[in-house]
């Protein structure tokens, strides 16, 4: 199972493989090289914004190195083979990290691969007055990236807020106001008491038929 999880890793992940520098240890076999790749694999990269002098800045903390691996700081040069921080990185920035086998394994000075991580941007309107309500727009989400003057800014800002207050104040033009006619009132009052209404004709076509019956025999006897 173990070789079937480093063949697919090894085929999923096109990564560069070539040496730090030239490994001619015999020991360092391809099994050793791609259980070293996997091992990187667990180093664990996050970051968090931070305020310094009013300069927001990010904070890269790069956590559960394995002892077998060195990180080097592609952009500083400096080596690391424990958990470690940088600071003040810009937002929208790119760091490098190259990562490879240390003195604890056979394939001292192997490369496993280059990695890159990606610093969020951050944008400063986010927090502005504008954008109370609006979060969810792209000119006020806090990782937008935007390149605007603050009079373009506030420019845009105020022609979406007004296009958004005329869709909510448009009427319905499909909203009809329709008057009842008398038609529709008497039909409507037909419907809704046509039980009582079939009733009373019945007593009253009675009633009728009854005095008819009784005019007519009164009229054979007189």
């Amino acid at each position: 199972m173990k070789k079937i999880v480093l063949i697919l890793a090894f085929l999923f992940f096109p990564i560069s493989v070539n040496a730090y520098y030239e490994v001619t240890n015999p020991n360092c076999t391809i099994y050793l090289r791609n259980e070293l790749r996997l091992r990187a694999f667990e180093i664990i990269y996050s970051n968090e914004k931070y305020l310094d002098n009013g300069v927001v800045y990010f904070r890269l903390l790069v956590n559960n190195i394995p002892f077998e691996l060195n990180v080097k700081d592609l952009d500083t040069n400096i080596v690391y083979k424990d958990h470690f921080t940088i600071n003040k990185i810009l937002p929208g920035s790119i760091k490098n990290f190259q990562i490879y086998a240390n003195s604890n394994t056979e394939c001292n000075g192997y490369n496993t691969y280059t990695k890159i991580v990606s610093i969020p941007y951050y944008n400063k309107y986010s927090e502005n007055i504008l954008c109370e309500g609006y979060e969810d727009y792209v000119l006020c989400k806090e990782s937008s990236r935007v390149n605007l003057s603050l009079e373009a800014f506030e420019d845009a800002m105020n022609e979406y807020i007004e296009s958004i207050k005329k869709l909510q104040e448009k009427p319905d033009d499909n909203i009809i106001e329709e008057k009842e006619s008398f038609i529709d009132i008497f039909l409507n009052f037909i419907y809704n008491n046509y039980i009582t209404i079939l009733v009373s004709i019945i007593i009253v076509g009675i009633i009728g038929i009854v005095i008819i019956l009784l005019v007519k025999r009164k009229k054979y006897n007189f």
